[in-house]
């Protein structure tokens, strides 16, 4: 009787690698560096904010206007200068407001 090693599949590594943030925005270890320079953390910020404790790290991964300006205000800058590819020059967001229609005429 033979044994057949049984092999793993082999895992695409490019799927793994971690994205890098826009031209221009801050990288996410920046952004930590100086929330602990102005003595806070991401979980203070969720906290005190009524949200749990890794709320605000899902910032790094995809646009949460309230929650920028959370972050933006402990350090003492503007959600703009963090996040510059998020934001028009006036400071209004980029991204589309979302409206739900409850019904049409």
């Amino acid at each position: 009787m033979r044994r057949y090693r049984h092999t793993l599949p082999v895992m695409n590594t490019t799927a793994h690698r971690k994205k890098t943030p826009p031209p221009g925005d801050w990288s996410p270890h920046y952004l930590l560096y100086r929330l602990r320079e102005s003595g806070t953390s991401y979980v203070r910020i969720s906290r005190l904010n009524g949200y749990c404790s890794t709320a605000a790290l899902m910032v790094n991964q995809r646009p949460w206007a309230k929650m920028e300006r959370h972050i933006a205000d402990a350090i003492g800058v503007t959600p703009q200068e963090i996040w510059s590819s998020r934001y028009n020059a006036d400071g209004t967001p980029k991204r589309p407001m979302h409206i739900h229609v409850l019904w049409s005429d």
